[in-house]
């Protein structure tokens, strides 16, 4: 995980989910981390308040501050 303190938590479509922390988020899939959001992957601020998900499966995370992110969420 990018961080202990978990803000938010929402499952995606296809089952996997997202855990939205202070330091970026984590894409779980059943008990593993199979991606992590961050500055490596575009977030300009990686305090995570907010999340969803469109049809196309593009995910959406808003920010303490840097806006939202749009990100493909599969990994």
């Amino acid at each position: 995980m990018p961080d202990d303190k978990v803000r938010l938590a929402m499952e995606l479509s296809n089952g996997d989910i997202v855990a939205g922390t202070n330091s970026g988020a984590a894409i779980i899939r059943g008990e593993k981390i199979v991606r992590v959001l961050d500055g490596r992957s575009g977030l300009a601020n990686l305090t995570i308040l907010s999340a969803c998900e469109d049809e196309d499966g593009t995910l959406y995370l808003g920010t303490d501050g840097g806006g939202y992110s749009p990100l493909r969420a599969a990994a």
